[in-house]
């Protein structure tokens, strides 16, 4: 996330391309709407001042010379959106953020879709746990009876369960294992769609727990 300025934003990318053995990547996303480092162990952030407006157009120079095929950004909101759409050459194709039944991001999803930006849900199981959360907040997703319940009666994981409601909300879902078992396991979990009920279930959830939230480890309120 330190390769904002627009000589590094190239490196970056044929760095990456050297590593992977590839001539082009096809999709390419801005991590963080900041610059710099974090440590999320020690709770400190050192912030580089980039303009978005610097960084986007070398990512749209990347695609222009054949390195990247698609561009887009992750963890933005609304305005920050709507800021990059004002002056892109090249509008974003996909945007990346935490979603989950704890963190459902509707009006993002719903505005994005009038955009024509496609969004991805990262983290959609949640995490086993977050510190410093009591109570519901503190219970980990595939083990709420609003899940558990869902999951038994169709056959499925609570897992899979939570993979669907991304897919039937119309969004792409990044389930992260390393674990073969688990893999075959998420990637069923879009063979398959939700109905209302089970969606309005699920959705019915009141509790809210955003899982990577900077203001909480930084003092940022990038979600703000």
């Amino acid at each position: 996330n330190d390769a904002h300025k627009a000589a590094d934003v190239r490196k970056s990318c044929e760095d990456s391309l050297k590593k992977l053995q590839l001539e082009y990547v096809d999709l390419l996303l801005i991590h963080w709407p900041w610059s710099g480092s974090a440590d999320f162990a020690k709770g400190t952030i050192d912030i580089e001042y980039v303009p978005l407006s610097e960084t986007w157009g070398a990512m749209e120079k990347l695609v222009e010379d054949g390195l990247v095929k698609s561009i887009g950004i992750s963890n933005f909101n609304v305005q920050l959106v709507l800021d990059l759409i004002c002056y892109a050459k090249i509008k974003p194709s996909v945007l990346q953020v935490e979603m989950h039944p704890y963190h459902p991001q509707t009006d993002l999803v719903n505005w994005c879709a009038t955009q024509g930006i496609l969004v991805e849900a990262y983290c959609p199981l949640g995490l086993g746990s977050v510190p410093g959360l009591e109570g519901p907040k503190a219970q980990k997703l595939i083990e709420r009876a609003e899940i558990t319940e869902i999951a038994n009666r169709l056959g499925k994981t609570p897992a899979q369960v939570l993979v669907a409601w991304g897919i039937t909300r119309g969004t792409r879902v990044l389930p992260k294992s390393v674990t073969p078992s688990r893999i075959v396991e998420n990637l069923d979990g879009g063979n398959f769609k939700l109905s209302k009920e089970d969606m309005d279930k699920i959705e019915a959830i009141p509790e809210r727990v955003i899982i990577y939230d900077i203001w909480r480890h930084f003092g940022l309120p990038i979600h703000s």
